[in-house]
């Protein structure tokens, strides 16, 4: 990754910048779960109104209960193989840095 950096100061920037781009990716992915629980809990308070306005059913609140959870469900692995794939690139990374910097020392 850092192969082509010969000089300390700009291999120490460069590392620095992409540990921020992936800290915020974190973040990002972390609010995306946030989001989406917040939507859910939405949805699920909207049906729950209608529920009691339109008299559905409780096999109908079973269904849409499952269906949200199943959502919920789906976008936390998503979400969750993202984050392992940027820890892991994050890792790389760091291998990197220090081989490029004994490198550098050599």
């Amino acid at each position: 990754m850092f192969n082509r950096i010969s000089n300390k100061k700009e291999l120490e920037e460069s590392y620095e910048f992409e540990k921020k781009r992936i800290e915020n990716e974190l973040q990002n992915l972390n609010e995306l779960r946030h989001r989406t629980r917040k939507e859910n809990e939405r949805s699920y308070d909207v049906f729950q109104y209608l529920k009691h306005e339109m008299n559905y059913s409780e096999d109908a609140q079973r269904k849409m209960t499952r269906n949200i959870e199943a959502y919920e469900q789906e976008i936390n692995e998503i979400i969750r193989k993202q984050e392992w794939k940027l820890e892991e690139y994050k890792e790389d990374l760091k291998k990197s840095y220090k081989n490029q910097l004994d490198k550098l020392s050599d």
